[in-house]
């Protein structure tokens, strides 16, 4: 081997600096970097269209209504001749709009857990009850993680005999 020296990897010198490997080609790293920003814009179109969850939704500051619907059971006898008075605990922004035959509406800001309601036959209560609500979202406007409108009915069971 000639012009090798020991220790030093073939045809080097003690005295001569280390061979540096040249770095990756220019398209080899045009490549990569394609690749990269391919993958970023890709995953930014489909966190701004609700494809990726990423942290809490951002929705647009609307204040939605809840349509709030207390109803008589269907196995009360002669439910159309009463008509349902319903009241909300304290705090609860619920505005009734009246009763048509055994339907009590109203529209909310927010949908009410609970409310007291009095059953009235010809100006007497005739019964009494407590009542939980089930809201359900109607519409989602601004995507699956943004809910819209909804609805919370309740229904009065019928007494017992």
């Amino acid at each position: 081997m000639r012009g090798a020296h020991p220790g030093t990897g073939e045809g080097r010198r003690p005295d001569e600096p280390p061979t540096r490997h040249s770095p990756a080609p220019r398209g080899r790293r045009r490549a990569v970097l394609a690749v990269v920003l391919a993958a970023s814009a890709t995953a930014l179109a489909l966190v701004q269209h609700g494809a990726l969850p990423v942290g809490p939704a951002t929705c647009p500051a609307i204040g939605w209504s809840t349509h709030v619907e207390v109803r008589l059971d269907d196995a009360w006898p002669d439910r159309d001749v009463h008509v349902l008075e319903v009241r909300f605990p304290a705090g609860t922004d619920v505005t009734g709009s009246g009763t048509q035959g055994s339907t009590w509406t109203g529209q909310g800001s927010s949908s009410p857990s609970s409310a007291r309601v009095e059953v009235v036959r010809d100006g007497t209560v005739v019964h009494r009850a407590d009542v939980a609500f089930e809201t359900q979202v109607i519409e989602r406007p601004h995507g699956p993680r943004c809910p819209g409108p909804s609805r919370a009915q309740a229904v009065v069971p019928a007494p017992r005999p």
